[in-house]
């Protein structure tokens, strides 16, 4: 990946390292490889004999659905919920390619399930989005509750299916924002506690705290 340049990116993205957000010009690297980096992730984070494998899907996380025909199979073969059973029980290897990378793969067959498990709809805020233009269902995004880039598994029990701005507000929000989110979660019983996420250190200790003392 070396000679690459960073360039201001067309579209709203995300970092295939840190599976944080890059908003559109804002200025990243890009290889037609891997996807887009923050210039910070490819100069820190990024050693150049580092090799690992990253999902096809990865590649578009943040611009546009591209498991279309994918959601599509799913849904006609129905059995989504012993599908993900067996998900959840095996973690299965997701279909990949390897890439100089330190980010780590993704199913795009357990997103798109986790898709049509929730009836396309974000689990946070439940309004509907916009209809995808090659699918008759809104569109929403998979979001990692603990991040894979700090060892998250990527399993049903650690995904959420989310609005594009939902997907936001855990990657840029400050802990006030955050708070008010996962009590939503929590008032739902989707998250339980958050032990799990002040262990992997995906919250401040702050934010634990004023999450520890919510009824």
């Amino acid at each position: 990946m070396s000679g690459l340049v960073a360039e201001p990116i067309p579209f709203n993205g995300r970092c295939i390292v840190c599976d944080g957000s890059i908003k559109k010009g804002e200025m990243a690297i890009f290889d037609e490889t891997s996807g887009h980096i923050h210039e910070k992730c490819y100069t820190v984070n990024l050693p150049e004999s580092s090799t690992t494998e990253i999902s096809i899907d990865d590649l578009y996380v943040g611009y546009e659905d591209k498991s279309n025909d994918l959601i599509t199979k799913l849904t006609l073969e129905g059995n989504t919920d012993q599908k993900l059973l067996e998900f959840e029980a095996n973690s299965p290897e997701s279909t990949t390619k390897t890439i100089e990378s330190i980010s780590q793969s993704r199913n795009p067959e357990l997103a798109s399930l986790m898709k049509i498990r929730h009836n396309h709809t974000c689990q946070v805020c439940e309004i509907p989005t916009f209809k995808n233009k090659n699918g008759d269902y809104h569109y929403t995004e998979s979001h990692h509750i603990i991040p894979r880039a700090l060892g998250g598994l990527d399993k049903p029990s650690n995904i959420l299916i989310v609005c594009a701005n939902c997907h936001r507000k855990f990657d840029s929000g400050d802990d006030s924002t955050l708070l008010e989110t996962y009590r939503i979660l929590k008032q739902k019983n989707i998250i339980e506690n958050f032990d799990s996420l002040k262990q992997y250190n995906a919250i401040s200790e702050n934010l634990f705290n004023q999450l520890s003392n919510l009824d």
